[in-house]
């Protein structure tokens, strides 16, 4: 509240963002296996498939 009366205001919340996995650090949750790459990327497999993202650009089996 001001002395001109209130304002709007917009607050963000939320839980604080874990850290970038550095690359070559790998993350397994059940049967999937997510590995850090260089440049921001990443490549997750799994028993059915496995899947790339770099650049922007999905690549999938």
């Amino acid at each position: 509240m001001t002395a001109q009366g209130t304002e709007p205001t917009i607050t963000e919340g939320g839980p604080t963002p874990a850290p970038a996995l550095t690359s070559g650090h790998r993350l397994t949750f059940g049967d999937l296996s997510c590995t850090a790459l260089p440049g921001d990327a990443i490549t997750c497999t799994s028993p059915d498939g496995w899947f790339t993202v770099a650049n922007g650009v999905l690549t999938t089996s």
